[in-house]
């Protein structure tokens, strides 16, 4: 698929003060917003940040990181890797247990991993592991070996990605694909699923089973599903939340003032784009329209006057930050907008459209306020250069 690159975003945050107790006043709970439901928590299923945000709580991979943005150990106490680079193997923990007490296993994991990678499974993310994981092999319940088609420098950090997390096999097998579901669901991490009301809430509970249950410093987390950030914010400011990445655009400098040091703005590491669907017109066959298209965008205007966060004009789909990469840019990415606009005329023209035949397309976009805000100013910005 073509992308049509639009600003790398940062992330902001709002924190409260310390978790009150919950109707336990012996219990600590993190009330956080949650911009839309998890399509899933099949980790192999899930796609949205919104349910990777979940799944990170309540399930643990093989290594996991720090607050500080470094690898450690997590359902793997340790691993060693072949002097060519190919061949990882890790030991499992003895003491790692599921949330109903079952142990956690290198089988779990073997299973897990190649569930991921079947071409069956449609798992959203199964490029993580698909293009370097040649075999994945459990010799016994705490032995897991896996074997790369070439070294991969990054290998250990995609081992942290929720879609590596383990499944719980019995419950799979019993279950099939619905194992994911309230009620079935047997997770690995340092929370369980309690209560799920879709479009409502989410309700996770100290997994007392976890390896690591002594260091989990909150005993409940609700995830409040607000899919319109101004009430997510509204609600923060009231109290009813102690976490919120919602931070709409208007009045951003006026927040930072009001909220001060609990206003938290870090890097995050994504690109927002649109895909052209080429499997059909007018895009497919069409390199010029797309082009055009992509051109048209001023992304300096979107990211300094539309968002104003703090977020990047994007020129290339890999972004600035990621770990020993530097990115190739666009070839426009040094031009000055009138003339990219004057370009992109052209390759308008050059793919058969004008005022005798201006092109119709359908624009699909999450309808969060920011994603709506954003969808609004490029189609203006469509129909201004390019009629």
């Amino acid at each position: 698929m073509n992308k049509l690159l639009l600003p790398l975003l940062g992330i902001a945050a709002l924190f409260g003060a310390a978790c009150d107790g919950a109707s336990d006043v012996n219990q600590s709970v993190l009330n956080r917003g949650l911009s839309t439901d998890p399509e899933s928590l099949d980790p192999h299923k899930a796609r949205t940040v919104q349910a990777l945000d979940v799944l990170r709580d309540i399930g643990e991979g093989l290594l996991s990181y720090t607050a500080d943005g470094e690898l450690v150990a997590g359902t793997a106490q340790s691993w060693n890797v072949s002097a060519d680079g190919r061949v990882w193997s890790f030991v499992i923990r003895e003491n790692a247990r599921w949330s109903n007490g079952d142990p956690v296993t290198a089988l779990h994991f073997e299973f897990s991993l190649k569930r991921l990678i079947d071409p069956q499974t449609t798992s959203f993310y199964a490029q993580v592991l698909e293009e370097v994981v040649e075999a994945v092999e459990a010799s016994d319940e705490r032995s897991l070996t896996i074997r790369l088609r070439q070294a991969t420098p990054y290998f250990l950090d995609l081992l942290t990605h929720p879609s590596t997390f383990p499944v719980h096999v019995p419950s799979f097998e019993e279950h099939g694909d619905l194992f994911a579901r309230p009620g079935r669901l047997v997770s690995n991490g340092a929370y369980v699923l309690d209560t799920w009301i879709p479009g409502s809430i989410l309700i996770l509970k100290r997994n007392v089973n976890y390896w690591n249950n002594a260091a989990t410093a909150i005993d409940v987390v609700r995830h409040h599903v607000i899919t319109q950030e101004v009430t997510e914010l509204n609600r923060f400011r009231s109290g009813e939340l102690h976490m919120t990445s919602a931070v709409p655009p208007d009045g951003f400098s006026e927040m930072q003032q009001a909220f001060g040091e609990q206003l938290h703005i870090a890097p995050y590491l994504g690109v927002y784009y649109y895909g052209f669907n080429l499997t059909k017109p007018p895009f497919k066959d069409s390199l010029a329209l797309r082009q055009a298209l992509s051109m048209a965008i001023d992304r300096e205007a979107l990211v300094e006057k539309v968002l104003g966060r703090g977020e990047t004009a994007a020129y290339s789909w890999v972004p600035q930050g990621t770990a020993n990469y530097m990115p190739v840019s666009f070839s426009y990415a040094d031009m000055q907008q009138n003339e990219r606009n004057n370009i992109a005329r052209g390759l308008y023209r050059q793919a058969g459209y004008g005022d005798d035949r201006p092109l119709q397309i359908e624009l699909r976009f999450n309808t969060n306020d920011t994603h709506q805000r954003i969808a609004l100013v490029v189609s203006a910005m469509w129909r201004e250069v390019l009629g």
